[in-house]
């Protein structure tokens, strides 16, 4: 049962392409915070947080912040794609097959057929280095990465007009929709909710309950 629930929600290209959705969308706000940042210096987080940083530090945070949700973004776009194409697969074993590790952004295009140009090719490789890297530690990988991709970085807002270019370019034209638009899983929830009025005591039962019954 539990290798069956995990090939369903492997092989289940809506959620791959959902899960991007979801991260462009926190991605776009990052990158409206950080321009926000960077055009007038108001940082009025600081008002609510015990740590005291330079606005530029606050900007240069949230950029690589955003640029890590985009690489995330086009990782699970591709992975999309390359299952629906059945280019990735579970085996009879139940192995998973075609599926590259390191977080390799260009190897998944490649193997996706699609055409990047030079400058795109090189937008993908720095934007692979923030989501192996630079998003998350101090250093590279290794020190071949560390001499070729220290002090450089690039743009987010380029970076997610590109993810954005390939969404429309690479999927299937039902996972494109999917992909730009909200489906109706959120019909039922106001516009504009009051989340100060979630019951929050009901729904840490209703976790406890799924956990309890191993659905968690």
């Amino acid at each position: 049962m539990k290798q069956e629930l995990f090939n369903e929600y492997f092989l289940d290209v809506t959620r791959w392409v959902k899960k991007s959705r979801e991260l462009m969308i926190a991605a776009n706000y990052l990158i409206g915070i950080s321009n926000g940042l960077f055009n007038t210096g108001n940082d009025v987080i600081n008002n609510y947080s015990k740590l005291q940083y330079h606005p530029f530090e606050a900007w240069a945070s949230v950029s690589s912040a955003a640029s890590l949700l985009l690489g995330l973004a086009l990782e699970n776009l591709v992975k999309s794609h390359l299952i629906e194409k059945e280019k990735i697969y579970i085996d009879k074993n139940n192995k998973v097959k075609g599926l590259h590790g390191g977080h390799d952004l260009l190897k998944m295009l490649n193997d996706s057929d699609y055409s990047l140009n030079e400058n795109e090719q090189e937008n993908i490789k720095l934007l692979t280095f923030q989501l192996q890297s630079l998003s998350k530690y101090h250093l590279a990988k290794n020190p071949t990465k560390q001499a070729e991709f220290t002090g450089r970085t690039t743009n987010p807002v380029t970076i997610y007009n590109l993810v954005m270019k390939i969404a429309h370019e690479l999927l299937s034209e039902n996972n494109r929709k999917l992909f730009l638009n909200s489906d109706d899983s959120y019909d039922h929830i106001p516009l504009k909710p009051n989340f100060t009025e979630i019951p929050t005591k009901e729904i840490l039962k209703i976790v406890d309950a799924l956990r309890k019954n191993g659905h968690l």
